[in-house]
């Protein structure tokens, strides 16, 4: 783990390519709501903080973050692979995945989702937040399940899951009477960590 700083052209070729892969908020950031959250803390001691810290603490951490408490000071992008943090100011941490697992983040919906590729903690925002669902994930090679419990989406409306790397899984959702499926890969560096392509349906 190291922080480095970047360039403007940099700063502004990463602001671009989270514009194009990662979560944009379904609702005002915190800033634009007012209240205490408006005054955003240092970037610099917050990214500092957590380099220093476990990556699973880290996802954890930023997840759970009820949205009133969310602000701008350290964008986080969650790749296969690792974590990329950045503040303010331009510098950047890259914290790797624990060897041989990744995190991917799932945001079941009923009528309205968007387009997201790497999961952004600090900046997704979800349809159905602190929702009760269903989560199981089955291995399509051999059978095996990974997940499978009762849980609830975080305030962002997400719900995440830590998984083995290089397998091919179906998702199942269930909240109340209805249902949501996807196929998933943790094979590749790039592949997708939000899976917002999860729109539930009746079940029959």
């Amino acid at each position: 783990m190291r922080i480095r700083p970047i360039t403007p052209t940099v700063v502004l070729a990463l602001a671009g390519a989270l514009l194009l892969t990662a979560c944009s908020p379904a609702e005002q950031a915190p800033a634009e709501r007012g209240g205490a959250a408006a005054t955003a803390p240092d970037g610099s001691a917050e990214l500092e903080e957590l380099s220093r810290t476990d990556v699973r603490t880290v996802i954890d951490r930023l997840d759970r973050a009820p949205l009133d408490e969310r602000d701008d000071a350290v964008a986080a992008s969650i790749r296969t692979d690792r974590v990329v943090l950045s503040d303010v100011d331009g510098s950047q941490v890259e914290l790797a995945m624990p060897d041989g697992l990744t995190y991917i983040s799932f945001a079941p919906y009923r009528t309205q989702t968007h387009d997201c590729t790497f999961h952004a903690p600090s900046s997704c925002v979800g349809e159905l937040r602190n929702t009760e669902l269903q989560l199981t994930i089955t291995d399509l090679a051999t059978g095996e399940t990974h997940v499978d419990e009762k849980t609830q989406t975080f305030d962002n409306g997400f719900v995440g899951a830590w998984l083995p790397r290089g397998i091919d899984a179906e998702v199942v959702i269930v909240v109340a009477d209805s249902e949501a499926r996807a196929v998933i890969s943790t094979v590749n560096d790039d592949d997708p960590t939000c899976i917002t392509t999860l729109p539930l349906a009746e079940r029959g």
